[in-house]
């Protein structure tokens, strides 16, 4: 099996909406270099479908849109595959409205030594992201804090996943989540808490800073981890979606 075979087919136990699709002549495709044409259509569809939410919405979930395949492909490919992705060839399919399924060539992948993945890795994101960032400031405002802290929420919730399908402990999953956050230069920008389930089970939930802006769509939808709750609250939703999953 070919790199990018083990890739397709382990990415969607990730996430059910980070699957591998090649694009056909009329896809309309997010690359590295990104088109600011297509980031205003992007933008501009969240302003119209959610119009009370505002620009603050619309831009911070363009953002989060944009990042959070290439974040966990990366964070799939260095524990899942032991390999790094070159980012800079990724291709994310733009589609109503949103932006999931991706593409990469079986050329666009680096193996490193075991000890320099995340650091190869990490850079590699980083440079993606800076690049989307300066892509899409030209177009809407986005605190430069509040951008990046999604990223590190975004790699930490990729990271507490990778337990569903590997064999791996929380302590290991919170050793590579200090190893990712200082490689991309975000150290305490978020973080895992570790949550008891019963006397035989914890699991790792996201313990944000960050905010989404969801709630500017309803404030009374507030998201499972938002940062507006108390902890307590935060916790006891964390908890309760686990169990309703594995009822």
């Amino acid at each position: 099996m070919s790199a990018i075979d083990a890739l397709a087919r382990l990415s969607p136990q990730l996430h059910c909406a980070l699957c591998y699709q090649v694009p056909e002549q009329k896809d309309v495709l997010l690359c590295a270099k990104a088109d600011v044409l297509l980031l205003r259509q992007l933008y501009q569809s969240h302003l119209e479908q959610y119009p009370k939410a505002g620009k603050a919405y619309a831009a911070t979930r363009t953002w989060s849109l944009m990042c959070w395949q290439p974040v966990m492909l990366s964070v799939l490919s260095v524990h899942g595959l032991k390999m790094v992705l070159k980012l800079d060839a990724l291709k994310q399919h733009t589609q109503h409205g949103s932006i999931y399924g991706y593409f990469i060539s079986k050329n666009d992948v680096d193996f490193a030594d075991e000890d320099d993945l995340i650091t190869v890795a990490a850079a590699r994101l980083k440079t993606l992201c800076d690049g989307f960032y300066d892509a899409l400031s030209s177009i809407a405002k986005v605190p430069r804090r509040n951008a990046y802290r999604l990223v590190a929420d975004s790699v930490l919730t990729a990271l507490s996943r990778l337990s569903t399908f590997l064999s791996v402990s929380n302590q290991q999953v919170l050793v590579w989540s200090d190893a990712w956050l200082e490689a991309l230069n975000l150290v305490a920008q978020s973080r895992l808490m570790s949550i008891e389930i019963n006397q035989e089970k914890k699991i790792l939930g996201l313990d944000r800073i960050a905010c989404c802006m969801h709630y500017l769509r309803d404030p009374e939808d507030l998201c499972q981890t938002c940062p507006k709750q108390c902890k307590t609250r935060r916790i006891e939703r964390i908890k309760q979606a686990y169990l309703n999953e594995h009822q």
